[in-house]
């Protein structure tokens, strides 16, 4: 896949961090949601 020209790598360590931070805490909610999805308690089947 080539790249896209305009887009330039983060060189602002405070702006690459943020975007990290950013991007954990979305990794962090869809896993915690996937998670809770799984160990929802089941009805008990008979």
């Amino acid at each position: 896949m080539a790249k896209n020209p305009s887009e330039k790598p983060a060189t602002n360590k405070s702006e690459l961090s943020s975007a990290a931070k950013e991007f954990a805490k979305l990794i962090a909610r869809v896993l915690a949601q996937k998670w809770h999805r799984q160990n929802k308690p089941k009805p008990p089947q008979c």
